[in-house]
Parts: structure tokens; C-alpha cells; sequence
């Protein structure tokens, strides 16, 4: 997270009830016997490549806890840690050489670069420390495991990343706030997390490493110790030319989208780098390669036959592809870039299809008034509906402008007024001669009203009506008022949740947590229905709120009688 140094705005004294709520957080998140070290806890805000955030420090302006501004996780500082008496995380051994060489240069921990058993109660999602078998108390780095290493007591040739760093020693965060750390002498007064843990791995790491020298030896003699932890080492020279010449071959032999002639920029990027195998573009690219530059690899193509060129230098243009290459006989398709890419999306597309249907839906619903009965009966020949859809009673009205004849012969697009349409569709009396109306306009706002009255019902998710028996009136509409209320005060109210089946006290509970505030349960002056009020304008995350209970925006009114501070004239 910290590769870089972050940008930080001043620091500000967080309030006391602040700093209590920080407290518990931390006690319920991480460990229930930490206090924070000073009774002045201040805070800032930061921003680093696309990740932004929250830094909590004592009042010596040193970092001790940070958070990411959409996560409610928050992460202890390595210079927090260090400053403990007490093991406050469960912690990942590896070797020394993967930390100085990789870990503090900003890599992931790899599966095959730890060392197990591991603690018992690390599982996918955790927040763990990482430290060396040389110093198996002395965290250098945190981050978040990304499986369930609990369960797995082996992992030479394995895969896959086992931690994912967010903060280590000497990273971005030290350089913002200038921390010079000694190393300190780890005694702790109380009984550490896991310590069997940490012992038994200790204890086993020269049965690991024998294991690991007996695996090194079997492998061939050119392979370097670092193997053990060979996902967190950058590729080789060597191994990202043969990455980028595996999509230069692909794309001659199977990429069928190649139009030539092609620009020779618009062939690396849209073809040969879209086509590399599953790896690290950041790892894998020209700037990586031997030849560094687009124009070289081109070249050296070009001499060893693979394609032909016209122009110079950056101009230049792929005119034809050798697709019989003989390296290009035994060349096998795999799984590239731009597939999975693709698949990823249709998996996205795929979950936002699923994410649309939990929405609650809704309709009104006509219920025909006496005179209109007769009406729909006189067409029908049979006892009316209870309710309509407005579909319905279109296809009534077509029905009816079919057995009576009303089509315009001149314009099909129109329906000639009878009396008894007239009357029923307008509010004015006729004044003589033919009056005529679009056919998709005969539903009329006026139609509805004169002969109909409104209802609605809506369903869940699963298409169950939510309403026993459809209600009066149109749907209604759930209202979010920000306000002031006291003097300066300001609080948000939410009304007519109830309609909706939402429980006032589950709803209450929803807001409390999530807008970090008070909450009022009461009864709506205007409406005489529930009311629930949040300190604070928090109009956009009471909408959030309620989307996730499944009430889509168009049917929540937002209302903000807070009026935006105006700067002063100068």
C-alpha cells in the first residue's frame, strides 16, 4: 500500500468519543486486552497512487494505526508494534533472506517462501505479522493473509500468495512521518497469541530447511537457493524474453483479429501483450526484456523471420506475418491475457445480472369504479377484474376500438372518440365533430383517474408479492430529510420505511454503524408514521442503506434543507 510515499494533510486531535470508539474497534478487530499508548490520539488523512485513507498517531505525531477510506479494517503500524509489550498479531515466519530481499521491496509473500506449521487461527482474511526465523517475535511487515493457512503443513512446490503486504518496515508511511526505528529487544511481559505456534515453527526450521536443501538439490544445478521463494523474485532477463516471444508466436498462429498491414506500436500492444500468458504485466513488458525498446524486438523478428517491416523506427508497419515459421509448427494455444480478461468480465457482467434481480419491483394497479365495470362488462361479457395493470386495460380499450369500428380509415395511428370513450377520457364536454387521439395515448392519465382507482402492489426479489392484498394509492416513496435541528445541530430523518416491511429498531441499528452516530426512534409530525433520525447529514449512506435492503433510488425521495456555508466576502 506504502510503495510509495504517501501524501498527508495535517493532523488533528481526535475527540474523545472518538478516540473511545477508535479503542473498540481496535479491541473488537484485532485484540481485546490492547490500549491505545496516549491519551491524545491524533488523525490524518492520506493518499497514495489510488488508495486513500485514515492515519491515527500518538501525540508525538508517530503513526500507530491506519485504515483505507472504504474498509472498516484497520492495520497496526510496524513502529506500533514494536512499541507493545504484548504479541498483538498472529505471525508468519519466512526466511531472512525472503524479507530483505523481497518483502521490503515491496513483494507479496509467496506460498513457498514461508515457513509452516502456521497459527492455528489464520484463515483467509486475517491480519498477520511477518517476521524472520531468526527474530520469530520481531514483525516486519503486515498484511493480510490471503488463504487459509491454518490447514496446510506443507509447502515446497506450491503456489499462490499467502500474505498480501500492506505496510512494512522502511516503506512509504516511515518516510512521510521521518521514523528512524531501532530494532527492540522483544520480551513480552504476556502470554503471546500462538506462542506454541511460533516455538514449534522455530523449532522445525532446520527440518525445513533440510527439506528445502534435499528439494534444491533434486532440482537442476543452475537453480538458485532463492527457488524457495522463487513467485516473489522478479523474472529473469531470459524469462521475459521467452514470455514475449510465446505472445509474439501466439499472436502470429492464432490471433485471427490481426489486420495487416498494421502499425508496429498497435501490433505490441493490442496483440503481443494481450496475448502473454497469465503473468505480471508488470513484470513481463519491453522495458523488461533484452531489447528494452518496441523497435528492437521488431527488428530482431523481423531478421529471424517471423514478420516483415516497411518504414523506420517508431513509423514503422508490420506488413506480413510468417505463419510457417518451423518455430511455429509445434506451438500449442493457451490461455491468454485477453481471455481471461474476457471471462473476468462476463463473471462481472454475470454477478451484476444477479445483483439487478434483488431489488424489490413494483406496479400499480387499477381497480375499475362501478360505472366502468359496466363498462369492461359490456366488452368482456363477463364479471370484471378486481384490479388492472395498465397493459390490461390497453389491450381492453384495443378490443373495444376493434368491435365498435373506431380506427381511423385514413391514419391506423389514430382511434376516432365515441360518446362513451369521449366521456370516459376527458373532462370537458364534446363540441361537436370527430375527435381523434393517438393509439398509444387511449390510456390516458384522465382514463385512469375518471374510471379507476389506483392501487399498488410490490414483490421481492424472488417475485412474492410483499403485500398481503394490493394497498391504495401509488407506490409510495421512503423520504430522507437532512435538516438542522437545535440551533446547529444537524440530523438526517427517514420516513415511511415502514410501508416497506423494515423493522424501525433493525433499520435504527443499520444507521448507528454505519454513519458512526446516534440514533432516534420517534413518529413522523407530518405523516404519524415511524421515524428514525441519525446525527449528522448522512443522506447518501441512508440510501446505500436502503438499497441493500432491496429499495431501488427511484422509489427514495432525498431531501437537504442544509444550506451549504457560504465564504466570505473579501
Amino acid at each position: 500500500m506504502f510503495a510509495k510515499e504517501p501524501h498527508i494533510k495535517p493532523l488533528s486531535n481526535l475527540k474523545n468519543s472518538d478516540r473511545k470508539k477508535l479503542q473498540s474497534t481496535i479491541k473488537r478487530q484485532i485484540n481485546e486486552e490492547y490500549n491505545l499508548p496516549t491519551a491524545v490520539i491524533k488523525q490524518t488523512s492520506f493518499q497514495v497512487a489510488n488508495v486513500a485513507g485514515s492515519i491515527y498517531t500518538d501525540e508525538s505525531n508517530k503513526p500507530i494505526w491506519f485504515k483505507t477510506k472504504f474498509e472498516d479494517q484497520l492495520y497496526p503500524t510496524i513502529f506500533s508494534l514494536w512499541n507493545l509489550q504484548m504479541q498483538l498479531l498472529p505471525i508468519i515466519l519466512t526466511h531472512d533472506f525472503v524479507i530483505e530481499k523481497h518483502i521490503l521491496g515491496g513483494a507479496q509473500l509467496m506460498l513457498p517462501g514461508t515457513v509452516p506449521p502456521f497459527p492455528s487461527n489464520v484463515k483467509r482474511g486475517s491480519i498477520v505479522g511477518i517476521a524472520s526465523t531468526k527474530d520469530p517475535l520481531l514483525v516486519k511487515a503486515i498484511g493480510i493473509a490471503e488463504m487459509d493457512l491454518c490447514g496446510i503443513s506443507h509447502v515446497i512446490g506450491t503456489k499462490g500468495i499467502a500474505v498480501r503486504v500492506v505496510h512494512y518496515l522502511d516503506d512509504g508511511l516511515f518516510k512521510a512521518f521521518k521514523l528512524e526505528l531501532e530494532p527492540p529487544a522483544v520480551v513480552y511481559n504476556s502470554e503471546p497469541i500462538e506462542t506454541t505456534a511460533i516455538e514449534t515453527q522455530t523449532s522445525k526450521y532446520g527440518e525445513q530447511l533440510d527439506e528445502e536443501s534435499n528439494h534444491l538439490e533434486r532440482s537442476s544445478s543452475q537453480s538458485p537457493v532463492n527457488e524457495i521463494a522463487d513467485e516473489l523474485e522478479e523474472m529473469s532477463i531470459e524469462d521475459v524474453d521467452h514470455m514475449l516471444m510465446r505472445a509474439v508466436k501466439y499472436s502470429i498462429k492464432f490471433d485471427d483479429k490481426i489486420t495487416l498491414p498494421i502499425v508496429a506500436s498497435t501490433f505490441i500492444s493490442n496483440h503481443v501483450m494481450k496475448n502473454l500468458p497469465d503473468v505480471d504485466t508488470n513484470m513481463v513488458n519491453i522495458k523488461k526484456s533484452s531489447w528494452k525498446k518496441a523497435t528492437k524486438l521488431l527488428k530482431y523478428l523481423e531478421d529471424e523471420g517471423f514478420l516483415k517491416l516497411k518504414g523506420k523506427n517508431d513509423s514503422c508497419t508490420v506488413i506480413s506475418l510468417n505463419k510457417n515459421h518451423k518455430d511455429l509448427t509445434n506451438m500449442e494455444a493457451y490461455k491468454t491475457l485477453a481471455t481471461i480478461a474476457k471471462k473476468s468480465s462476463g463473471d462481472t457482467t454475470n454477478q451484476s445480472n444477479k445483483n439487478k434481480i434483488t431489488a424489490y419491483s413494483g406496479e400499480n394497479l387499477y381497480k375499475p369504479m362501478s360505472a366502468c365495470q359496466r363498462f369492461i362488462t359490456g366488452i368482456t361479457a363477463d364479471v370484471p377484474q378486481s384490479y388492472y395493470t395498465q397493459q390490461e386495460l390497453k389491450k381492453l380499450l384495443d378490443l373495444y376500438v376493434a368491435n365498435n369500428n373506431l380506427i381511423d380509415p385514413e391514419n391506423k395511428s389514430l382511434v376516432k372518440y365515441d360518446d362513451t370513450l369521449y366521456q370516459m377520457s376527458n373532462r370537458a364536454p364534446q363540441n361537436g365533430g370527430i375527435q381523434k387521439i393517438a393509439r398509444g395515448l387511449i390510456v390516458s392519465p384522465t382514463f385512469l383517474s375518471k374510471n379507476f382507482n389506483t392501487y399498488h402492489q410490490i414483490y421481492k426479489p424472488n417475485g412474492e408479492p410483499l403485500l398481503k392484498v394490493p394497498e391504495k394509492g401509488p407506490i409510495p416513496t421512503l423520504e430522507i430529510v437532512t435538516e438542522k435541528k437545535i440551533g446547529r445541530k444537524v440530523i438526517t430523518r427517514v420516513t415511511n420505511f415502514e410501508k416497506f416491511k423494515i423493522d424501525s429498531e433493525e433499520l435504527a441499528a443499520a444507521l448507528r454503524k454505519k454513519c458512526s452516530g446516534s440514533t432516534t426512534i420517534g413518529e413522523s409530525k407530518s405523516t404519524k408514521t415511524a421515524e428514525v433520525q441519525v446525527q449528522g447529514p448522512h443522506g447518501s449512506i441512508v440510501i446505500s442503506i436502503l438499497n441493500d435492503y432491496g429499495i431501488p433510488t427511484k422509489w427514495i425521495s432525498f431531501e437537504n434543507k442544509v444550506k451549504p456555508k457560504q465564504k466570505k466576502k473579501l
